[in-house]
């Protein structure tokens, strides 16, 4: 290969790297993609004030689940179906593992 095809050839091979390294920063980055679909995501408003329509709960109820080891069961069994049957008074004291 003669001196003028060795030039042409150098010429070729750093204008095709120019071109590569142009085109590669022309791509679009993972964070600015991420930060463009923050920037356009749907807002949250919200809205404060009296709507006449609300009624509030109706007939709350709370549907409570014991569980217990064996022995709790053995030692605590007696006062939790007193508990269940009679109803809790506001008088009593809570105590350990019921």
């Amino acid at each position: 290969m003669n001196r003028h095809g060795k030039k042409l050839s150098v010429m070729v091979f750093l204008f095709a790297a120019l071109c590569i390294i142009m085109l590669a920063s022309c791509t679009a980055s993972e964070k600015g993609v991420q930060a463009a679909k923050k920037a356009t995501e749907a807002t949250v408003t919200t809205q404060v004030g009296a709507v006449e329509s609300y009624t509030g709960v109706v007939n709350p109820t709370l549907e409570a689940n014991y569980h217990q080891t064996p022995e709790e069961a053995q030692r605590y069994g007696a006062q939790m179906e007193e508990i269940l049957t009679q109803g809790s008074d506001a008088d009593r004291v809570l105590q350990s593992g019921i």
